[in-house]
């Protein structure tokens, strides 16, 4: 992290520079969902019968883009009708991301939740070390056998469970989570265990599908291994968009101001790790997290008025990089944030 001038009125300053960025553009939400799911999926039955780097490729990106937008559905879900179940249909449950997985997303935004033992998607990291920036790719190998057995064997079981079984898979094994050591509240059990069945279920349903379908020759062999391959590839760059998009830097894991939360939110600028790694808008992070009403469609023209017109040693500023290999570079070195720099 950068030297910066931090105020109080940091925040406010972006507030009233920000006002006339929150209409939510429905036709684009909608084309993004439906064209990367056209996209990705014709590409990926295509390389299923005719292998070719390209198409392989291409399957890759636009099924990637696609799931991760189930971090935008947990924004606007409610905004837009259908959008949540047509997110399901086309991506959630073929590729064992429900919706309802991230619905623990929203505390990640909250004053009182951002990087505490309540965010499901924090973790203080003391340092980026040999591990840290391996574990991801370590993760991401075994995650397809762990989805095989999450959501296509574990629900099975579910007619033999009871509640109390039942709700420690809701509460341990249920949530997109950067921490292993997180637990998720129930608000209402009945509601929350049925959606899960439910979900569940649908996840299941999609396997048994391609399988009977592989069974009969109607898809090849091969489709296997490259399911295998999209997931093992996307799963590994969603997860070092995660790492790179703050910098865990709250050891105490108690509760941060909104400047506080602003210095461990990273904003990349460019690059073709925006493009790729950091897709739908996420490289915009910092303006996301503090005011998450934003469509991503509008992040990158807000941010763009932020840049012009804040002053230069605004918080903002501070950090915003330019590549993810940029934001490497400065974690390796980081200057964890003192609570001490903060002044009224």
């Amino acid at each position: 992290m950068r030297e910066t001038t931090i105020k109080r009125d940091d925040i406010h300053l972006m507030k009233e520079i920000l006002k006339n960025h929150h209409a939510l553009k429905k036709g684009r939400i909608w084309f993004d969902l439906l064209s990367n799911a056209l996209i990705g999926w014709s590409a990926f039955f295509y390389t299923c019968f005719h292998f070719n780097i390209f198409t392989f490729i291409l399957a890759i990106f636009f099924i990637y883009r696609g799931t991760i937008l189930v971090h935008e559905v947990s924004h606007i879900a409610k905004k837009v009708k259908g959008y949540r179940t047509a997110f399901n249909i086309l991506f959630g449950w073929p590729n064992a991301y429900p919706v309802y997985l991230g619905d623990a997303h929203l505390f990640h935004h909250g004053k009182k939740t951002y990087g505490t033992e309540r965010d499901p998607e924090y973790k203080y990291i003391s340092e980026f070390r040999f591990l840290t920036l391996t574990r991801p790719f370590l993760a991401s190998v075994a995650l397809p056998i762990i989805q095989v057995i999450r959501f296509g064997i574990l629900p099975l079981t579910y007619i033999f469970l009871n509640t109390e079984q039942k709700k420690w898979v809701y509460q341990n094994i249920s949530t997109l989570a950067f921490s292993m050591d997180y637990k998720r509240p129930i608000r209402n059990e009945k509601k929350d265990i049925a959606r899960m069945v439910r979900n569940d279920l649908m996840c299941v349903l999609y396997k048994v599908a391609i399988g009977l379908l592989i069974f009969l020759e109607v898809l090849p062999l091969q489709t296997i291994w490259i399911w295998f391959s999209i997931v093992v590839i996307s799963s590994t760059l969603n997860m070092y968009r995660a790492l790179f998009n703050h910098l865990y830097a709250n050891e105490s894991l108690v509760p941060m101001t909104w400047e506080e939360h602003l210095l461990d939110t990273v904003t990349i600028e460019s690059g073709l790790s925006s493009f790729f790694i950091f897709v739908n808008g996420l490289n915009y992070h910092a303006i996301h997290h503090l005011f998450p009403e934003l469509p991503y469609t509008n992040l990158a023209a807000a941010h763009k008025e932020l840049m012009e017109k804040l002053p230069a040693d605004h918080i903002y500023k501070s950090n915003t990089y330019s590549s993810i290999f940029h934001v490497l570079v400065t974690s390796l070195s980081i200057q964890r944030f003192d609570k001490e720099m903060i002044r009224p």
